[in-house]
């Protein structure tokens, strides 16, 4: 190859990077060089070393200084270049085979505008690609999101015990994890719920029959007296008949026959008021029991029911030394479930007996009603006992909550009286109290409860 060709192709390379391009040999001497950069002498035939080259152009000088130890490749700053009449760079490469030198100058303009075209570029394409990523992951985030929400939404659910339904676990990440782990609590969740349901109508079974207990303790009681004074009556008529036919034996008088008339003229009276008394007290009995044991609605007097209720209450209050107070109007009538108000009051009357009066004795209780409009009642039942903190009122209805567990209180008994006034009953019920100032339980109940629904006959046995 002609060193004349070898410039032209070196003078080609420049032109299309729209640089220069030099070559020195192994010796420093100038293969190539732009014409245009040094004197032109027509009668020269020998190459310029690299000496004269850095007389001629100082500018060059520190790229041409670096040539004379290159081993490899180098990049050299130029500050002000005679061709391109600014700074450029240039890309000095180390041939080993040959020992040449080749030197590539690029103005510094042009690879910062490069640099700047593909930083935009780069810029946009990173915009870009940032974009579809960010559209891809608010996809993803609200695709994960949803589901999320719908396992916590689930997970109230359960909680609440208000769905039945299962997540659908799909593929088995994190998510699918998290939902698999959540049909399983609730699964688990449910069965216990069911257990609890189930131990809770236990219970309140066996605090009805309590009450009912209670209740047929009192009036066992209560007809101790006009059994035993009907008693005692009916033993002094016999004893007084017994002792008339040893007088007949021997002649009686008038007075006799009339002492004897009188005496068991009062005695039968005496056991003819004591039997109506107990006819009264069963009556009573009678109803007040039919009534707890059933749901059936019927008329009924407000104050007769009360004395019930009080009936049943008696030897209790008075063990205790506890007073009762009642101011009840005798016109207010109902129809309604007698049934669950008698087992209302004497759950709040037992209330106040086990949890006011522990550091109070002998304490008072009051029993007053008043029409609130035309169709509704308010039944309070006040005490002066111990109060409750504001934490334990709003705790009060709560199922098995107490502050006495395991010392006469199951937490279960203002949970039925709860949900006996606002479901059966159709009313509300509103607590009041202040410690070491008593207590007040005020039911509002409608005069005629509302329907319920029937069970369904072919089911009922």
């Amino acid at each position: 190859m002609r060193l004349a060709d070898i410039a032209s192709i070196l003078s080609q390379y420049g032109r299309e990077n729209d640089g220069y391009v030099f070559a020195l040999d192994a010796d420093g001497k100038a293969i190539s060089f732009p014409e245009s950069a040094i004197e032109f002498q027509p009668y020269r035939n020998t190459l310029r070393t690299v000496n004269e080259l850095d007389e001629q152009l100082p500018w060059l000088r520190q790229a041409l200084n670096a040539t004379q130890s290159l081993t490899g490749s180098k990049l050299v700053t130029i500050e002000s270049d005679g061709i391109f009449g600014e700074a450029s760079y240039v890309h000095l490469i180390h041939f080993p085979q040959t020992g040449w030198v080749i030197g590539l100058a690029i103005p510094k303009s042009q690879l910062t505008a490069a640099a700047d075209h593909m930083g935009f570029f780069l810029m946009m394409a990173i915009g870009g690609l940032l974009l579809v990523v960010g559209i891809i992951a608010a996809i993803t985030a609200r695709n994960l999101l949803g589901k999320i929400q719908q396992t916590t939404q689930q997970v109230w659910e359960l909680i609440e015990g208000e769905t039945t339904q299962e997540l659908t676990v799909g593929n088995m990440n994190e998510v699918g994890e998290l939902r698999q782990a959540v049909n399983a609590y609730g699964e688990k969740l449910k069965a216990l719920l069911s257990r609890l349901e189930a131990i809770q109508d236990e219970l309140v079974q066996n605090e009805k029959l309590s009450s009912l207990g209670s209740l047929v303790s009192g009036v066992a009681h209560e007809l101790n007296t006009p059994i035993g004074n009907a008693r005692m009556s009916s033993t002094s008529i016999l004893d007084t008949k017994k002792a008339f036919m040893q007088k007949l034996e021997q002649p009686i008088t008038r007075d006799d026959l009339d002492q004897f008339l009188t005496h068991v003229e009062g005695g039968a009276r005496i056991v003819e008021r004591n039997m109506s008394r107990a006819s009264e007290l069963i009556r009573a009995f009678k109803q007040l029991a039919v009534d707890q044991t059933s749901d059936q609605i019927r008329e009924f007097d407000l104050h007769l029911l009360v004395n019930e209720v009080l009936l049943s209450l008696r030897p209790t209050l008075q063990n205790e030394e506890h007073s009762l107070k009642v101011e009840i109007p005798a016109s207010i009538q109902f129809n309604s479930y007698p049934g669950a108000l008698t087992q209302a009051l004497i759950n709040l009357i037992n209330n106040a007996l086990i949890h006011a009066f522990i550091e109070r004795k002998p304490g008072s209780i009051q029993i007053q009603a008043t029409m609130e409009e035309t169709d509704r009642v308010n039944i309070t039942v006040r005490d002066d006992g111990a109060g409750m903190t504001p934490e334990v009122q709003k705790r009060i209805f709560d199922p098995f909550y107490t502050t006495r567990l395991g010392q006469g209180g199951s937490g279960l008994g203002l949970h039925i009286t709860f949900n006996l006034v606002t479901g059966i009953l159709g009313g509300r019920i509103e607590v009041q109290s202040e410690l070491e100032k008593g207590s007040c339980f005020t039911m509002t109940i409608p005069l005629i409860a509302p329907e319920r629904a029937q069970p369904n006959s072919e089911g009922a046995s």
